[in-house]
């Protein structure tokens, strides 16, 4: 506001800020729904091996409080990437595949394998359930059909240009932040019932 006294400045900073907070409705979710979310999400790597992918993955579910990864003969990340992420990570290395998805279904952890293939569902139409995993594969060859076979559910990302597919830390951060989503409206529609 100038000394000429004709109001406020429409662009000021405070002008913005009004407008942008009619516009949104963001609730911080609760200490107790961070906490149960972040235990019903994990992350599972196979065979991912561009460091800044890998950087990329620990920045995103980082970011959506997804706190545990397991890899399976992955890179080391680049650490510069992950802006400090991958300390407050848990990370677990698998030494077999076959052996820690057996582990994982004994222990009722749906595991979700993103893939394309002719057996993929749409994640548009994937209802999540809890607790899960998502399986993101390695750049080249994704995940083999031996390995996706074992898994609860095999979904893919639609993609509707000429590339054929996303790169794999796009991937995991669209499937993750659909499966968080997924976690809140369902708890949300839980709370009203």
């Amino acid at each position: 506001m100038g000394s000429s006294g004709r109001g406020a400045n429409p662009h000021s900073v405070n002008s913005v800020n009004i407008r942008i907070s009619r516009l949104t409705t963001y609730h911080p979710p609760t200490k107790d729904s961070v906490i149960n979310h972040s235990s019903a999400i994990t992350a599972t790597l196979y065979k991912v091996q561009d460091p800044n992918n890998l950087g990329l993955i620990y920045r995103t579910a980082e970011c959506l409080g997804i706190k545990k990864i397991y890899t399976y003969k992955c890179a080391n990340p680049n650490r510069r990437v992950t802006k400090g992420s991958h300390q407050w990570l848990k990370l677990t290395y698998i030494k077999s595949i076959k052996h820690y998805i057996q582990r994982q279904h004994n222990e009722g952890v749906n595991i979700i394998c993103a893939k394309i293939s002719n057996k993929s569902t749409p994640l548009s139409k994937l209802h999540f359930s809890y607790p899960c995993t998502i399986m993101i594969g390695n750049e080249s060859h994704g995940i083999p059909d031996n390995i996706s076979s074992l898994c609860d559910s095999i979904v893919e990302i639609p993609v509707y240009g000429k590339t054929p597919c996303l790169n794999t830390a796009v991937a995991f951060a669209i499937f993750s932040n659909e499966s968080v989503s997924q976690f809140y409206k369902d708890k949300d529609k839980a709370l009203y019932e």
